[in-house]
């Protein structure tokens, strides 16, 4: 059965407290990483109908400080799925800035795992949108790019 990619889409938000804080007020960058990846495996959790583990994780380029005391949010969506692997896109905003203009963006890729820990199909994805179908064919050509460098 297929999915649309708004089924299984996130956002997460929180406000930066001074604990996952450097002591200049900017963010630990592992905070924000966790974040995206929470994101990112709830998205394919949720699309697989199973537990999920993260086997690549394109680079992070954080475009803006991320400081004490500012809400973030994460939102994250399918861009491709191939037969046991998503790509997951994970943006990060800061509250204040331009609402179209992601602080930070990476792409995870995700295998669904059965309860062996083995890898197993997952739904084909549903796209209903032109802008859905540009993500796909960019996220296929991310797929095989990297897929021959992917071992279980």
């Amino acid at each position: 059965m297929k999915k649309n990619v708004s089924y299984s889409e996130v956002n997460i938000s929180k406000l930066i407290s001074p604990s996952p804080a450097q002591p200049t007020g900017r963010v630990h960058a592992g905070e924000i990483m966790q974040m995206m990846y929470d994101a990112a495996r709830k998205v394919a959790s949720k699309h697989a109908g199973t537990d999920v583990t993260a086997v690549r994780v394109d680079e992070m380029i954080f475009l803006h400080p991320l400081r004490v005391g500012t809400v973030i949010t994460c939102h994250a969506c399918l861009t491709f799925v191939g037969k046991t692997s998503m790509d997951v896109e994970v943006s990060l905003y800061v509250e204040g800035l331009e609402p179209s203009k992601a602080a930070l963006k990476s792409y995870f890729t995700m295998v669904a795992l059965d309860d062996s820990q083995h890898p197993i199909a997952v739904p084909e994805l549903e796209l209903t949108t032109d802008a859905e179908k540009k993500r796909f064919e960019e996220g296929r050509q991310r797929y095989h790019l990297h897929h021959k460098n992917i071992t279980l």
